[in-house]
């Protein structure tokens, strides 16, 4: 991966600065928050450094979680909904922010909604593809 979009932790910051959005304040995890998709899973390398963060992110509003909150929210979603392995965030507007797959070489970034069923959820494909559905505004169907 290469360019703006990069999972890389410096890459993150110049995403978080060219969209207006303040780079968020250094306050590291302890660990890796999800260890069975490594260290070089995107989510892992940013709650490595972050704690959280929210702001607009180009067309769309984009908030991370805690990495407590975002496994509460997963359990919470996972009651009704068999296909996130994590929820991270969300976009404060009902829709939230997921990876669905088991490691990191078969992660896919979704979007849930907050009422509906398994079919209603809408895969954006790899990390990249996220952030970049995110910043165009285009990451619903």
């Amino acid at each position: 991966m290469s360019g703006l979009y990069s999972s890389r932790p410096s890459d993150i910051e110049k995403v978080f600065m060219a969209s207006g959005v303040a780079v968020p304040r250094e306050l590291p995890t302890q660990g890796i928050a999800w260890p069975d998709f490594g260290s070089d899973f995107a989510l892992n390398r940013f709650y490595g450094r972050y704690d959280h963060a929210e702001g607009w992110f180009g067309e769309s509003f984009l908030r991370f979680d805690t990495v407590a909150e975002a496994k509460k929210h997963t359990a919470t979603v996972r009651e009704f909904l068999t296909s996130p392995e994590i929820v991270f965030g969300g976009n404060g507007g009902g829709e939230y922010f997921g990876v669905r797959g088991s490691q990191a070489e078969e992660a896919e970034f979704i979007v849930i909604p907050s009422v509906g069923a398994e079919q209603d959820i809408f895969a954006l494909g790899t990390w990249d593809d996220f952030l970049s559905a995110l910043m165009k505004g285009k990451y619903l169907p």
